[in-house]
């Protein structure tokens, strides 16, 4: 029974909807049942709204998981390639921000954490690129050398990125809360149209996998269907994923449009590391 509590009260507590409550979606609870058809055997039909939220948990969680794996396909093509070429070193410390913001958002609203945190796990995969690029090169000028990136560089990544999670979660009055995801829309254009405009310089997505980029955009599209679901209509939220969505479509097509370009740069990165060893 004390299972089944914490399951009803992980699926349903928290729902916008007064519709849609533990004591409501379960009959274990001793309230209502309006909302339940009890038939012959241990059956119990839910009513459309419990069983919608239950649906919005499950892919939330499925969500985590897939982001667990989500930049993986990239991590691989940098250690395999050993070459950061094609990759945008200002992008990707953009897309570390995005990740820590979107996550922030969530566990000051009070949100689930079904809700977000898949930007928990996409952050630490960031921040593994983010020292592979490091070490690679993450100038395609130089890409072959280390110290591509200075110092002074790392240092200021360090220091911006620590300072963005201390000044969020001690400083920022909860009314601004949705300054969090509002500031947001320059970064992301400004993230995402450098690796399109990247992309098309080279016309190659170099180390960059299409498994990821199917995956975010998939997740993305997911994710503004699970929010509805789970908090409402969450403008800041939403907005924010809507305009990562249209991006990601666009990086989805250039792929395709320069897939044959990448497998050429990615046999050759493969014959001149056959050559050195």
């Amino acid at each position: 029974m004390d299972t089944v509590r914490l399951f009803a009260n992980w699926a349903w507590d928290n729902h916008p909807s007064p519709d849609v409550a533990p004591e409501i979606c379960l009959p274990i609870f001793g309230g209502t049942t309006t909302s339940l058809a009890s038939v012959p055997g241990l059956l119990i039909v839910m009513s459309v709204p419990c069983f919608l939220q239950l649906l919005s948990k499950a892919a939330g969680m499925l969500m985590i998981l897939g982001a667990c794996l989500n930049k993986a396909p990239i991590v691989f093509n940098l250690m395999k390639s050993k070459s950061a070429e094609g990759m945008s070193r200002v992008a990707i410390y953009l897309d570390l921000i995005v990740n820590a913001n979107c996550a922030m958002y969530g566990m000051l609203e009070g949100h689930p954490f079904t809700a977000y945190g898949e930007n928990f796990a996409l952050y630490l995969q960031t921040i593994m690129i983010v020292v592979l690029i490091w070490n690679y090169g993450g100038n395609s000028k130089d890409s072959s050398s280390s110290l591509s990136t200075s110092i002074l560089e790392k240092l200021f990544v360090v220091l911006v990125g620590s300072a963005q999670w201390i000044l969020a979660l001690w400083k920022l009055p909860s009314d601004w809360n949705y300054m969090l995801m509002s500031s947001l829309f320059p970064i992301i254009l400004y993230a995402r149209g450098l690796q399109i405009m990247e992309t098309y310089r080279i016309k190659h997505t170099g180390a960059n996998s299409i498994v990821t980029i199917g995956m975010s955009l998939l997740g993305v599209a997911i994710r503004i269907l699970t929010t509805i679901g789970e908090i409402g209509f969450d403008f800041p939220a939403l907005s924010i994923y809507s305009l990562s969505l249209s991006l990601n479509v666009s990086l989805c097509v250039q792929y395709f449009v320069y897939k044959e370009n990448t497998q050429r740069f990615l046999q050759a990165q493969q014959q001149k590391k056959e050559k050195k060893e």
